[in-house]
């Protein structure tokens, strides 16, 4: 029964490091490290008992010390797919014209890889490719390119490759509405973060800008106050 648990748990981890553009081999080193951190994490909640510090203390910081590792691989996905999403409508959009100037899908990507340098989208298209090269079908790699990086686009793009395979809907239109949604989207986004803007000012110059003010005004009056 253990070892069924922890080879679910290699297997959700090597997916977790395959959004984060790392190797599913690396699964059993990151074992190793939480394994490493874990250990750690217990002798420093020993060490904090020891000292008689707050309870909240000894519970939080080691909390902090053994889930650093997920937090820093959340933070690379939550990176990698940004990238990815950023450059997505770019590369669809050239996908279209592509498709539409009478190339293959697979033709029209491979033209769109040799001409752009390194990035996470095209790492994971060659990913893609060469899946097909070595006999999966479009859909399916398609699939497993949208489960690997967990994008909603991505996902649309293989629903709209599998249709096109089985009833042989046309792609262009359907690529350049997904190119025209995510724009949308990262339109709303950054309308979102724009509301957001002055509330996340509102802890500094609270905390900070205010206090300082208040100290500066107040202190002359104190001064001759005792004085």
């Amino acid at each position: 029964m253990l070892e069924s648990y922890f080879q679910a748990y290699l297997k959700y981890l090597a997916l977790k490091l395959k959004r984060a553009g790392m190797s599913s081999r690396e699964a059993t080193g990151f074992v190793k490290i939480q394994y490493i951190v874990g250990i750690g994490s217990i002798c420093l909640a020993l060490c904090l008992t020891l000292v008689s510090l707050p309870s909240v203390l000894i519970v939080s910081a080691p909390s902090i010390v053994f889930l650093f590792p997920y937090m820093r691989l959340n933070s690379r996905i939550r990176k990698r797919q940004n990238l990815i999403r950023k450059a997505l409508p770019f590369y669809l959009d050239l996908l279209s014209l592509i498709l539409q100037a009478g190339l293959d899908l697979i033709a029209g990507i491979e033209e769109i890889l040799s001409k752009d340098h390194i990035h996470p989208l095209k790492e994971e298209l060659t990913l893609t490719l060469n899946e097909i090269r070595m006999g999966k079908s479009r859909s399916e790699a398609f699939s497993a390119l949208a489960q690997r990086t967990d994008i909603n686009a991505l996902a649309l793009l293989a629903t709209a490759i599998h249709q096109s395979q089985v009833l042989g809907v046309s792609l262009c239109d359907t690529i350049q509405e997904i190119s025209d949604s995510i724009r949308q989207e990262s339109f709303r986004d950054a309308e979102l973060r724009t509301q957001k803007a002055p509330l996340k000012l509102l802890i500094p110059l609270i905390g900070l800008i205010f206090p300082i003010v208040f100290l500066t005004l107040l202190a002359p009056i104190a001064f001759r106050f005792y004085m």
